[in-house]
């Protein structure tokens, strides 16, 4: 069972997540992952941590490097980065559903799909100043 002992750190680190949010949250995954729960919700609870695990692990052997520049491209933010990060990884998606073989057999589909959620992860938890930032341009978009 996932403990939320805390969980008030946590909250305080995301972008407007209260420490309500992250408790409801942990209480419905944490009985997702018990063995009355329907098949379906406990597949995507397992699935879910999995995946957070993974990213969990890549972002220390990476060194955090999500939120900090690229190196070959400075001036760009780090939330534009990941954005760039998941668009190769759509066109290798877009590659294999085509059918075309992999040259490097040792990525299937699934890890494609997996690292793609993973950018999506990331994207969705950069710090709160990139997120204001995206959602000025957003709203000077529209």
């Amino acid at each position: 069972m996932l403990k939320t002992e805390h969980l008030s750190d946590i909250a305080s680190l995301h972008n407007g997540t209260s420490h309500d949010e992250i408790t409801r949250a942990t209480q419905k995954v944490g009985l997702a992952l018990t063995a009355k729960a329907h098949p379906d919700q406990k597949r995507i609870a397992e699935r879910g941590i999995l995946l957070i695990d993974l990213l969990l692990r890549k972002n220390a052997d990476y060194g955090s490097s999500a939120w900090k520049p690229p190196r070959l491209c400075p001036d760009l933010p780090a939330s534009q980065a990941i954005l760039v990060r998941l668009s190769d990884k759509l066109e290798r998606l877009e590659q294999l559903l085509q059918g075309k073989t992999a040259e490097v057999a040792d990525e299937p589909i699934e890890a494609t799909i997996e690292d793609t959620a993973g950018y999506l992860l990331l994207w969705l938890a950069r710090p709160a100043d990139e997120a204001e930032e995206t959602t000025n341009e957003t709203s000077e978009v529209q």
